[in-house]
């Protein structure tokens, strides 16, 4: 798996967190900070950490497959339910 898009998967999942981690996630995707900003530019408190930890776990956890997945087909996939919702009957 390529480093670079594992690690944007990653990001991925983390930005889909409500609070710090999400918004940090949100900003490197983003291009507005650097990844290992928040080590350099700030205190870490310990809960942003562990859900951190857990970020990481929960993806080491992930098959092969459903990484695989993740960094390279998750742009099909996106296009095919918006294709599918497009030509829903909503009512």
């Amino acid at each position: 798996m390529d480093g670079r898009r594992a690690r944007e998967a990653q990001l991925r999942l983390l930005a889909e967190d409500k609070g710090v981690l999400g918004e940090f996630g949100r900003n490197v995707l983003a291009g507005r900070t650097e990844l290992h900003a928040i080590l350099r530019e700030s205190i870490v408190p310990e809960d942003v950490l562990d859900a951190v930890r857990a970020a990481v776990r929960q993806w080491n956890s992930l098959p092969d497959e459903e990484k695989y997945v993740l960094t390279h087909e998750w742009e099909d996939t996106v296009r095919r339910t918006i294709e599918a919702l497009n030509s829903a009957e909503i009512r």
